[in-house]
């Protein structure tokens, strides 16, 4: 019997032996003896999350889970960076070493024990394709590295996921494995032993070969379908009145992000007037920006101490000012580049240089007119795992709660990128924590207090692959938001990624496919409203009036055909140049249907 392993929630009802295995966020794997009618948790072994409130009740999410068919009581299960074995149902479980040459930043998203030997599992990846070890994890043989592969690849290095695994049950040499959304089952086939999986062939769901594939729970859901390998199945919404309330509000906005200069009058008025002509209805304002500047007439203590008090504007006349015209109000705080809080109290919540013992950072040197040389850093970043971090944050956000704005926006959450970040040191860390942790910590407290919509923002690949990157696991995050902003810029991603699309097939693509991804990684409970990239960059700064036009069109033509739900137009300067021609088509949907 052949079963296509995959992080999905799976039962095996072997003629022998009536066992179920089952799993949910937080409380790792649950296994049942009697056939589903009851469940005992069995994770001896299995790491805890350290999240808030820190009350180390909560296990890692398990992201993978496979079965030995002909043996169900051997099961391996994995986490987004761990993998685990256990001959007796869980009672035990032993650690799997993963391959040396796994890339950190790829999640693990399928595995699967061999019926044929003790020793042999396979191991799907995000983006990294996948693995096999025939010694216990002592050597992974990276079975996708050689060109029979190549049509999974997307480029720069990356490869589409891996979201089901199994091997045939007559055959060590045959395995199937399934591309994640939608990408198909394929079969693979080695010669011998020692030889490469050099021949791939996609077959269907039909396929007699895997006809006998043992449910996926829930079983309603796929009941019309023999074969369930679709890896990571979104979560069951855990919906409340308050969160549908929420989704309402903050469903199919459109608009434009202004900085705070852009926020005064008379440049509001001209940009109130640009967002109503084209049919826009909200706006995102830099109520904190990424210097640390309160950018409104804050009252808050704490802000007043750390002197982060700049005000461009009055927060509450600008409210009513915008609301006035019905335009949904967003207010972007940046979390965790901040420098005004990374300079007080002489760097007390600074990220440190365990090398250099000062504070870390992109440190860099410019000559002044005189000779004189000065040095000083690029970035200014505070700890992300600091409890006073998160409630000086939190309390911003509560007061623009208070002042009426209608949802709140975190922004750089998430940990540096540039630099040298090897040499960070987090001295707010506690023991086992995280770089997830820290995230889905703060947005847990945001969440718990914050009763309007609350929003992240993400990079563009981090929304399409599942992946832990400077800590940013779209599905873990999503888990405290409402709204997830993907800046999903053609000119951020790398020009090998897809190359062989031309530029703005490209463009639409990455907003198209990209925002389709990510609504399949979230689920139900949570709003992707990309960022739409309405500024140029490097060479696209060539582009003449009639191209930059076409390239903008193409980005919104591939979110109107996504399941996204609206966007905003990202220009830091607030120049939207590139907007040439009405946007209604794009803004209310039924102009371009021949609408009213």
């Amino acid at each position: 019997m052949l079963l296509l392993a995959s992080s999905a929630l799976f039962a095996t009802d072997a003629a022998a032996e009536n066992i179920r295995y089952r799993t949910a966020p937080g409380a790792g794997i649950e296994v049942s003896l009697d056939g589903g009618e009851s469940f005992q948790a069995r994770n001896s072994g299995i790491p805890l999350r350290v999240v808030y409130p820190f009350d180390n009740n909560e296990h890692r999410t398990i992201t993978a889970i496979g079965i030995d068919p002909g043996n169900p009581r051997r099961v391996a299960i994995a986490t987004a960076d761990q993998a685990f074995f256990s001959d007796t149902a869980g009672t035990e479980w032993d650690v799997l070493p993963l391959p040396q040459n796994l890339n950190r930043n790829s999640n693990i998203t399928a595995i699967v024990p061999s019926p044929h030997s003790s020793q042999a599992f396979l191991l799907g990846t995000s983006f990294t394709g996948f693995y096999e070890t025939r010694d216990g994890g002592q050597s992974w043989d990276h079975v996708t590295d050689n060109s029979a592969f190549d049509f999974k690849r997307r480029g720069a290095g990356f490869a589409e996921e891996i979201s089901g695994l199994a091997y045939d049950p007559d055959s060590a040499n045959t395995v199937y494995f399934e591309l994640g959304f939608g990408g198909g089952v394929f079969r693979t086939a080695r010669s011998g032993n020692s030889a490469p999986f050099n021949q791939v062939d996609q077959i269907s769901y039909d396929d007699p070969a895997l006809a006998a594939v043992y449910d996926v729970l829930p079983a309603d859901r796929y009941r019309d379908r023999p074969l369930i390998l679709s890896g990571m199945q979104r979560r069951p919404a855990r919906s409340t009145p308050e969160k549908q309330q929420r989704l309402e509000l903050a469903g199919n906005r459109t608009g434009i992000f202004l900085n705070p200069h852009q926020a005064q009058s008379p440049r509001l008025e001209n940009h109130i007037e640009f967002m109503l002509e084209h049919g826009m209805n909200s706006v995102v304002v830099d109520f904190k920006d990424d210097v640390g500047w309160l950018t409104y007439n804050s009252e808050l203590p704490k802000a007043h101490e750390i002197r982060s008090v700049f005000p461009r504007f009055d927060a509450a006349e600008l409210i009513a000012t915008l609301h006035e015209h019905d335009i949904y109000v967003i207010a972007r705080v940046v979390v965790f580049k901040d420098n005004r809080l990374f300079a007080y109290d002489d760097n007390r919540y600074a990220v440190w240089d365990r090398v250099d013992d000062r504070p870390w950072g992109d440190y860099r040197t410019r000559t002044e007119d005189d000779g004189s040389e000065t040095t000083f850093i690029r970035e200014h970043w505070v700890d992300t795992f600091s409890e006073d971090v998160w409630r000086y944050n939190i309390d911003v956000a509560l007061e623009l709660e208070a002042l009426g704005v209608d949802e709140i926006q975190f922004d750089y959450i998430r940990f540096p990128s540039d630099g040298p970040v090897s040499r960070m040191e987090h001295r707010f860390s506690r023991p086992g924590m995280r770089r997830v942790d820290a995230l889905s910590s703060f947005l847990r407290m945001a969440r718990q207090e914050l009763t309007i919509p609350v929003g992240v923002d993400v990079f563009g690949f981090n929304a399409w692959y599942r992946t832990g990157y400077l800590g940013q696991d779209l599905e873990m995050l999503s888990e405290y938001v409402d709204v997830v902003s993907p800046m999903s810029y053609p000119s951020h991603f790398s020009r090998d990624f897809h190359r062989e699309m031309s530029y703005f097939d490209r463009a639409e693509f990455i907003y198209d496919e990209g925002s389709r991804r990510a609504v399949e990684m979230v689920g139900e409970s949570v709003l992707i409203r990309p960022y739409v990239q309405a500024f140029l960059i490097g060479g696209e700064l060539n582009y003449n009036r009639e191209e930059y036009t076409e390239y903008l069109h193409r980005q919104l033509d591939g979110t109107l055909a996504s399941p996204a739900s609206g966007f905003t137009l990202w220009n830091m300067s607030g120049r939207y140049y590139m907007v040439t021609e009405p946007l209604l088509p794009y803004t209310q949907p039924g102009v371009r249907a021949g609408g009213n």
